[in-house]
């Protein structure tokens, strides 16, 4: 019979994980898995994005928002505790993106939400996107996984995933913009609880008489240490080269970069500096080391540090 999962992580590389294992364990029983999850705030970018394209790290890191890669395509997306995600976990060729979709509208129905699907990813309400998904099929398991926007923070979000005036050229792909709402500007009373049962109904009509499991019967443990993983998260970003410019006591200083797999593989430095060492300085400590904008600032200002003694 399907299964419901219970589950009260709001560890996105727990949940991914979880999620994941989900799969294998619908295709093992020949059952569709509903799983019912939140994240805590993070950015999930797509299988093959560039995270140096899609988000600011620097503003993610003030707010406290961790990266996260997940295994399906489309584009990056945020979620906080104001967003339900579902998933859908079934046997290859068994269940669909249009019944997955199906479920969710009726949940949505029977809380006054005149929605509708949009295209091939998204639902929307009055021409306002409060819900994406994104598809993976893979040797005997098919996934179907999505968010739906309860009373999400989305002033926050777009500053979370618009780049802060730096220029890459890349090969990964570029989210598309969408205009998006919360499911309580159309139905106030609806919270992510009311929201679950309503899910939780809707798929046992559909399926007929499900099964109620709890999360803690899956061992994750080492598959969320892989997706917390650097090598997962940045790894896998395609080659892109960087220029970073700054001024600091002493020196004007301009820092071009080539990284490969979130690795600095080359750096070349220009600047103003008395110091001659400082270029050749500043590349050794940059060079094989995973980048991020703020370990190229804080290693240009242990050079010039240096070269101030």
């Amino acid at each position: 019979m399907p299964f419901v999962i219970q589950n009260s992580s709001c560890d996105p590389f727990v949940n991914l994980a979880l999620e994941e294992t989900l799969c294998s364990y619908a295709a093992e029983k020949g059952e569709t898995v509903m799983f019912l999850w939140q994240n805590r705030l993070c950015c999930v970018i797509g299988i093959n994005q560039n995270p140096w394209l899609e988000c600011d790290v620097e503003a993610m890191d003030k707010a406290g928002a961790l990266l996260v890669r997940r295994r399906t395509g489309g584009g990056a997306v945020c979620h906080d505790l104001g967003n339900l995600n579902f998933s859908f976990c079934a046997p290859k060729g068994s269940f669909d993106t249009q019944k997955g979709n199906a479920i969710v509208l009726s949940a949505l129905r029977t809380l006054g939400i005149n929605a509708e699907a949009s295209g091939r990813n998204d639902i929307c309400v009055s021409d306002k996107k409060i819900s994406g998904s994104a598809f993976r099929h893979s040797g005997d398991f098919s996934l179907h996984h999505g968010t739906l926007l309860v009373n999400s923070e989305l002033s926050l979000f777009p500053k979370l995933l618009t780049p802060d005036s730096q220029k890459l050229n890349a090969k990964g792909v570029r989210s598309v913009e969408a205009r998006v709402a919360n499911l309580s500007d159309f139905a106030p009373d609806v919270t992510v609880e009311v929201l679950r049962k309503a899910l939780e109904a809707a798929f046992t009509e559909k399926m007929g008489h499900v099964e109620t499991l709890s999360s803690d019967g899956f061992d994750v443990s080492d598959l969320s240490e892989f997706y917390a993983s650097h090598g997962f998260r940045y790894g896998r970003t395609p080659a892109f080269s960087e220029n970073l410019s700054f001024r600091l006591p002493g020196a004007g200083i301009n820092v071009g970069l080539t990284v490969e797999k979130g690795i600095v593989t080359d750096c070349h430095v220009w600047t103003d500096s008395l110091d001659t060492a400082l270029p050749g300085m500043l590349s050794a400590m940059l060079i094989g080391k995973p980048y991020s904008p703020d370990l190229v600032r804080k290693s240009a200002e242990q050079c010039t540090a240096r070269t101030e003694l």
